[in-house]
């Protein structure tokens, strides 16, 4: 057998791990999303880079009456070759001014999976009630969601998934775990009476993980992708929910899975009983058919200004993934790794320091030699004395880009 050098060795390893991390993943085909409209998977994407509001709301079905609170912003995510974004704003003190969005309805509608991806920016001088994107049904189909708050669809007419910050609603902080608001035909009561039935009234359920890799910094882009799988049979509990954070699976709900507890209308993981699963609908005409970007903020004082920004939104038939910005490979024969203001040493004991010029960092991302993520770091030290000597490579992404390169962890 011929034998291959160190350098071919660490080649071909970088082969891997690249081939290896775009496997399964929409964007890595299209950097900066550039063409993703045209694979074959894709069902809808949003860019917000049109010349003016009124062109891009062509392509909605719907939107909220104030349309001076819909425009374009000047921030967009990092990767994005844009200029643009959609900024949504709400202004405390008036219905009509506490409630701007934008609805976009699917005709045909969705009776197995759908995967949703999009980018957005909070800020942490505001509280918010129910803001971020929604997905769901509603038969028959509608240019308006029309959910009747605190009582449970029925399973031929409306289900609703809300993908919003959960630990954050109605209190401005720094950061916020991101979970779901879900109304379906087989959602849990809340123990809020009704005066007019007696009972609890059916508010939205929330899912939320408590742990660092749900929790999401408001004033910066996060990437949010949420896969919502239909039940079939319609007579079953086998829907799903599977979200991702900025690439990183946070969430899985199913049947029989996870483990968690209810109280009232909410569940929370880890020990306790297996969740029942979705059923958020006992009839086939009843399809995923719309996406709902919304920014609700009605506590504050009055007059208080909220902006909440949207962007690269696309909707799919599979795993989307973040924006994908082709990386730049290290030269392997030197001491360090550099590139663009961003640099680290290639030899570390116990920690590895990033040095990042003038960019700022939004993620580093550890991987062993086969491609498996093993760690996700938003610092610009990490603490490696844990791990075991060896080959690793490091993904640093920043506001300008992303590098990779291999490092080697001497003892």
């Amino acid at each position: 057998m011929k034998k291959i050098s160190r350098v071919q060795l660490i080649v071909m390893l970088t082969i891997l791990f690249f081939s290896k991390s775009s496997i399964g993943q929409i964007a890595n085909n299209y950097p900066g999303d550039d063409s993703i409209q045209f694979d074959p998977n894709v069902l809808f994407v949003e860019m917000f880079e049109e010349p003016t509001i009124t062109e891009m709301l062509t392509g909605w079905t719907n939107k909220s009456s104030v349309l001076t609170n819909i425009n374009f912003g000047a921030t967009v995510p990092p990767g994005s070759p844009g200029s643009k974004s959609c900024k949504l704003t709400t202004i405390i003190g008036s219905t009509q001014n506490e409630d701007t969005y934008i609805f976009k309805r699917f005709l045909t509608g969705i009776s197995d999976s759908i995967f949703v991806r999009y980018y957005i920016k909070y800020n942490n001088s505001s509280t918010f009630h129910h803001s971020g994107v929604w997905i769901g049904g509603n038969y028959p189909s509608t240019s308006y969601p029309g959910n009747h708050a605190g009582y449970k669809p029925a399973g031929d007419s409306a289900f609703h998934v809300g993908t919003e910050v959960r630990g954050a609603t109605r209190f401005p902080q720094n950061s916020s775990y991101f979970g779901y608001y879900n109304y379906w035909m087989g959602m849990h009561q809340s123990n809020d009476t009704n005066p007019l039935t007696g009972t609890g009234y059916y508010w939205g359920n929330g899912f939320i993980n408590s742990n660092p890799v749900s929790t999401i910094n408001m004033s910066q882009w996060t990437c949010i992708e949420v896969m919502v799988k239909m039940n079939n049979p319609v007579t079953s509990k086998t829907g799903e929910l599977k979200m991702w954070i900025n690439g990183v699976q946070v969430s899985h709900y199913g049947y029989q899975f996870p483990n968690g507890t209810w109280n009232w209308q909410d569940f929370t993981n880890g020990t306790g009983l297996p969740f029942e699963g979705f059923q958020w609908r006992n009839n086939q005409v009843l399809k995923l058919n719309y996406i709902w970007l919304k920014n609700y903020s009605d506590v504050g004082s009055a007059g208080h200004i909220n902006d909440l920004y949207f962007d690269h939104v696309v909707v799919a038939k599979s795993y989307i993934g973040p924006i994908y910005s082709k990386p730049t490979i290290i030269n392997q024969n030197s001491n360090s790794a550099s590139s663009s203001g961003v640099s680290f040493s290639k030899l570390v004991n116990s920690n590895l320091k990033i040095t990042l010029g003038n960019e700022r960092l939004n993620s580093v991302k550890v991987y062993d030699v086969v491609g498996k993520l093993i760690g996700e770091y938003f610092s610009d030290v990490i603490e490696l004395s844990s791990f075991p000597k060896g080959i690793y490579f490091v993904k640093v992404q920043t506001d300008k880009g992303s590098i990779t390169g291999k490092i080697v962890k001497i003892y």
